[in-house]
């Protein structure tokens, strides 16, 4: 419910510029009542009999009647509080009853429980397909609406999916939620955002925004929760988390340490990687009128970027990789925006600054980038995404991963235990990536499983950044091809390239294959 309560607060806590952008204006106010309305039926749902409905409905009331003892006004949110539903139940038959059980003790107006229903509806495709298509596909068919005869009559929910739909990751879908402007905007910021989670997943940093602005109290319900998510439903082995930040601040590690013309080239490359998958950068700003600031909105001459100057007496606007806990008590207000935004943004004529230098509090994570090396970043043409069958060996290929079933926690996997597998998981053995999921064989009622897993081959491939990923022979499916597309589809500007060897036993534990793939990686640190 990560995404769920980013919406409540991105949505209140930030204003927009006249360019979209989001930013922070008001540090004092955390939450609204939104997310207590939440974290009440999150208590209630997981202290309770999920099969027996009157005890559910009592644990509900009681939930929501003992919180808003602490926080007035908890009773309403029904819509905003039933995006969470989806991520404790797996039927849509339970679901509906939750849900409309949620909106009847404090609603209980039809129109309130039919877009309670909806946004659970949202979520739960959202959660279950491998792409935005199928997501949306899947929401028109359940509702009996097309998403423009719904967006026509100003749905809430059907504008909240048009969010997602058209975003990047789960700050996008609030964004875009947001930018709508109108009525309920913390409402379609919610749920755009619990879509998004449940699609992207969320990264350590957003978890840590939300840790941060949380009462422990909260904090402990959100843990139970996020536990009872877990083990009621598949999830794809971190691929959610994005390692964006990390794999940059590794390589300005790398680069410190030895500055080599090499480390340098990697480094950059990192940078142009974290940039296409949508990576944030932290600008802290310096607020000079908060109130005037807070109540008009926008970015204006109160509001500047912080800048940090160099031994060679250069200026730069600072900029952080990563959120730290020292980094957000230093700095209370913040403007988080993607790489390529950044990028543009100090590339235009009102900013004097030489550039922007990366994290200046810690030598360690300390770079700089002048105006040229963002040019060239932007000018960078996008590779295309390919996928090509290759008549031979997998270990002929020079490949950044392999994939492989060849593991141990796959060995007794049966469709009997299939609801409790780690769909790809992740490991990294000298000198070779390789992503392992479970070899499952179709038998007409399984599809879905199958194609999550294949898809989360790929999901997680893009998490560490590789752009080449091979599938042996044993894995040729349809289903492979059509999880491959789906992919491709959602991802139209990775660049990935994905090869089926149509000719190999999938020995890639061969001694004399893992001794070839040695050759490109052995002086590689980073791997």
């Amino acid at each position: 419910m990560y995404g769920a309560i980013l919406g409540d607060i991105i949505s209140f806590r930030h204003k927009r510029d006249e360019s979209g952008r989001c930013y922070l204006v008001e540090p004092k106010i955390k939450f609204t009542d939104y997310t207590v309305s939440m974290i009440a039926l999150a208590d209630a749902l997981t202290s309770a009999d999920s099969d027996d409905m009157h005890q559910l409905e009592e644990k509900i009331r009681q939930s929501l009647t003992r919180w808003s003892k602490e926080y007035p006004y908890v009773n309403y949110g029904a819509i905003a509080r039933a995006s969470i539903i989806p991520y404790i139940y797996n039927d849509r038959e339970h679901i509906e009853k939750v849900a409309e059980l949620s909106s009847i003790i404090t609603n209980g107006d039809f129109e309130s429980f039919v877009n309670s229903y909806f946004a659970t509806l949202a979520v739960f495709y959202g959660m279950r397909s491998s792409g935005k298509n199928g997501t949306k596909n899947n929401f028109e068919s359940e509702t009996g609406f097309e998403m423009s005869e719904l967006i026509g009559q100003k749905n809430i929910v059907a504008e909240a999916m048009d969010a997602f739909l058209n975003s990047t990751d789960v700050r996008s879908a609030i964004e875009n939620a947001i930018a709508r402007g109108g009525y309920d905007i913390s409402v379609r910021a919610i749920i755009a955002g619990s879509i998004a989670e449940g699609f992207y997943g969320v990264s350590y940093s957003e978890k840590e925004m939300c840790n941060r602005l949380l009462p422990e109290s909260m904090l402990e319900v959100l843990d139970r929760f996020d536990k009872f998510s877990r083990r009621n439903f598949i999830k794809f082995a971190d691929t959610e988390e994005d390692l964006t930040d990390e794999l940059i601040e590794n390589a300005i590690r790398r680069f410190n340490k030895h500055s080599s013309n090499e480390n340098r080239k990697r480094l950059m490359d990192q940078i142009y990687y974290g940039m296409r998958a949508g990576g944030n950068l932290r600008i802290p700003l310096v607020v000079h009128n908060r109130q005037k600031v807070f109540d008009k909105g926008e970015l204006t001459d109160d509001v500047e970027y912080l800048t940090h100057q160099t031994a060679d007496g250069k200026t730069y606007v600072a900029a952080y990789t990563s959120d730290s806990p020292e980094m957000c008590e230093k700095y209370p207000d913040i403007y988080l925006g993607t790489i390529e935004d950044v990028f543009n943004e100090m590339l235009g004529d009102e900013i004097e600054a030489s550039g922007i230098i990366l994290n200046p509090d810690d030598k360690d994570l300390m770079f700089t980038l002048d105006k040229d090396d963002m040019k060239n970043f932007l000018s960078r043409t996008p590779p295309e995404n390919k996928m090509f069958f290759f008549d031979g060996s997998i270990g002929e290929l020079n490949t950044d991963a392999i994939v492989s079933s060849d593991c141990e926690d796959f060995k007794y996997l049966s469709f009997e235990n299939a609801d409790d597998v780690v769909a790809a998981h992740f490991m990294t053995k000298n000198p070779r990536h390789i992503i392992y999921t479970p070899l499952m064989f179709y038998n007409g009622d399984d599809e879905d499983i199958i194609l999550n897993c294949y898809y989360s081959c790929l999901k997680l491939a893009k998490k560490y950044h590789l752009e080449s990923v091979a599938f042996p022979e044993c894995f040729i499916s349809p289903l492979l091809n059509e999880a491959i597309s789906n992919w491709f589809e959602t991802n139209k500007d990775y660049g990935m390239t994905v090869i089926v060897a149509s000719g190999d036993d999938e020995n890639i534990n061969d001694d004399r294959e893992r001794n070839f793939f040695a050759v490109n990686f052995r002086n590689d640190e980073s791997k």
